[in-house]
């Protein structure tokens, strides 16, 4: 395992440990739709669709209309491929394997506060 490996690996983990371990759930604070690199010219935009260009075409666009992760508030693809949760017909994404557990367990209620929030506006 190279160098490049091994700080990529702790990086990785280091986002999943500090990033999933808040017990509140905080309200998205960001738009309905997640910016795209293009349009907020930044960085971590481009880091973030470049997460988002992984997944499936219509999982795709079902995350960014979701745009942030129901556990955290994070936006989608902030730390990497989002997470499809599927329970029934239903799906949630989240920002990390780390939110899963939460997700489940509260699945209900996560579902309800992102159909909400992805509901266009009249």
């Amino acid at each position: 395992m190279s160098r490049f490996d091994l700080v990529a690996a702790a990086s990785f983990l280091s986002a999943v440990a500090l990033g999933c371990n808040d017990t509140t759930t905080k309200q998205p604070t960001t738009p309905a739709v997640a910016p795209t690199a293009v349009e907020s010219g930044n960085e971590e935009a481009s880091k973030i669709a470049k997460a988002m260009d992984k997944l499936p075409e219509a999982d795709r666009q079902a995350a960014e209309t979701q745009a942030t992760c129901p556990v955290t508030g994070e936006l989608l693809g902030s730390m990497g491929k989002p997470i499809k949760l599927i329970v029934g017909d239903k799906q949630l994404f989240l920002c990390c394997a780390g939110c899963e557990k939460k997700a489940t367990e509260k699945f209900d209620e996560y579902y309800a506060q992102v159909t909400e929030s992805t509901k266009p506006q009249q």
